[in-house]
C-alpha cells in the first residue's frame, strides 16, 4: 500500500487570503471562501482524467525526450526518430518551435493543449536560464548544445524540470479561473477592472502557491525517473500512468487545502 498524506503541504499564503487580496475588499467578504473554494474546485475538475489527453501527454514526453536524449549516443539522431526536428544550432527558441509543432499534430482539447504547451515553454525556459545559459544568449547556440539537457537526464534534475512544469499548469489554471470568477463577481466595469489590475499585482503570489503546490510531485517523479527512465525510454502507457498519478496528486493536494482553509 503507498503512503497516505494526512496533512497539506505548508503554503507562503493560504489561497483564500491570496483570493482576499486580490479582491481588495470589492467582494463581499462571506463570499471569498466561496470564490476560493469555487476555483480550486474547477482546477481539480479540470485535472481529473487529464493523463486521457493527447496534447498533455504529448506534451510531457517532449520534456521526456529531451532529458533522455543526452542519454543516447546521438541525442539529435535519438530525437528525429521520435519526431522531434531540430537544427545543429540548438536554441531554447528553436526548441520551443519544435514543441509547437510536435503538439499542434496531437491534439484534442485546444484548450488543454495551449495550457499544457506555455507550461513547458515555461519550463524549459527556467531551465536554460538555471543552468548558465545567460539571457543575452537565449536565442544562441553553444557549442555543447544538450550540456543543458544532461542535467535534467537523472532523476533529480528531471524532477525539477517537471516540478516547474507542473506549477506553471497550475498556475495558469488558477489563474485562468480566478479571471473568470472576478468577471462573474464583479457590480461593474471599474470593479472588474480593479480586480484585473491586482491579479497582475499579486501574481507573484499565485505562481509562488503554484510552485508550492507542485513540491507533491517532486519525489515521487524521482523515483519514476530513476525507476523507468534510466535504462530505457518508457512507453506512452508509462507516462500516461505517471501523468495520472502526479495530476491526481495535485488534486488530492487541493482537497487538503480546501479542508484546511
Amino acid at each position: 500500500m503507498g503512503h497516505k498524506r494526512n496533512a497539506f503541504l505548508p503554503k507562503s499564503k493560504r489561497w483564500r487570503d491570496i483570493v482576499f487580496q486580490i479582491s481588495n475588499y470589492s467582494i463581499e467578504n462571506n463570499n471569498i471562501s466561496l470564490i476560493a473554494d469555487n476555483i480550486l474546485e474547477n482546477v481539480k475538475d479540470r485535472f481529473k482524467l487529464i493523463e486521457n489527453d493527447k496534447g498533455v501527454n504529448t506534451t510531457f514526453k517532449f520534456l521526456l525526450l529531451l532529458s533522455y536524449s543526452t542519454r543516447t549516443q546521438n541525442p539529435h539522431n535519438f530525437l528525429k526518430e521520435n519526431g522531434i526536428e531540430l537544427s545543429d544550432n540548438l536554441t531554447p527558441l528553436q526548441i520551443t518551435k519544435s514543441l509547437r509543432i510536435w503538439i499542434d499534430e496531437k491534439v484534442d482539447s485546444k484548450e488543454y493543449a495551449s495550457f499544457a504547451k506555455s507550461a513547458a515553454i515555461d519550463a524549459i525556459s527556467y531551465w536554460y536560464q538555471k543552468n548558465e545559459y545567460s539571457q543575452s544568449n537565449l536565442f544562441e547556440a553553444k557549442q555543447n548544445q544538450f550540456n543543458v539537457w544532461e542535467k535534467a537526464s537523472n532523476g533529480t534534475g528531471f524532477c525539477d524540470l517537471s516540478r516547474k512544469y507542473f506549477s506553471k499548469f497550475i498556475e495558469k489554471y488558477l489563474k485562468y479561473f480566478l479571471e473568470r470568477e472576478a468577471s462573474s463577481n464583479s457590480s461593474s466595469v471599474s470593479e472588474r477592472e480593479s480586480l484585473n489590475k491586482n491579479l497582475e499585482k499579486y501574481v507573484e503570489n499565485i505562481s509562488q502557491h503554484s510552485f508550492e503546490t507542485s513540491k507533491i510531485t517532486q519525489s515521487y517523479t524521482a523515483g519514476w525517473y530513476n525507476k523507468y527512465v534510466i535504462k530505457e525510454f518508457p512507453s506512452d502507457k508509462k507516462i500516461k500512468e505517471f501523468i495520472s498519478i502526479a495530476f491526481n496528486k495535485l488534486r488530492a493536494e487541493f482537497e487538503r487545502e480546501q479542508k484546511n482553509g
